[in-house]
């Protein structure tokens, strides 16, 4: 009796295996788009809140001082305890305005003045909003 081999089978099992991970690849990327544009969500998040509340350390130390400081450096090291810098490694940028006004500004994910998108710069009136957006000060 002849014997007849399947070889069709191999090949749909590979076409199979090949058509299984092009699918998981595809979810898999797609999903890590989403993590990363969350963790940029995040990130941008997070620097709003630094701003805002390094906004807050420097009205207390212009209340406690009667001037402002004239460096982020000069502020209580255990009120600003890792948030000098950005969530993407830059520091805040410290602007004294006059006598009583400032601004700290975030250069975004460049690091560099101006941008769109998520190399926007952010700013203490940014900070503001967003704190009142979620329902703070």
């Amino acid at each position: 009796m002849p014997v007849f081999h399947d070889f069709a089978a191999p090949f749909s099992r590979r076409r199979t295996a090949i058509l299984v991970v092009a699918v998981l690849t595809l979810v898999v990327t797609d999903g890590g788009i989403k993590l990363a544009k969350k963790g940029d969500q995040a990130r941008v998040a997070q620097a709003l809140h630094d701003i805002d509340s390094l906004s807050k350390v420097v009205d207390l130390y212009r209340l406690a001082k009667g001037q402002l400081p004239h460096s982020l450096l000069e502020l209580d090291r255990d009120l600003t305890t890792g948030i000098l810098t950005d969530p993407w490694g830059t520091d805040y940028v410290y602007v004294r305005i006059g006598p009583i006004a400032f601004d700290i500004v975030c250069l975004g994910a460049d690091g560099a003045a101006g941008g769109e998108s998520l190399a926007t710069d952010l700013n203490r009136e940014a900070a503001r909003l967003w704190a009142r957006s979620r329902g703070r000060r």
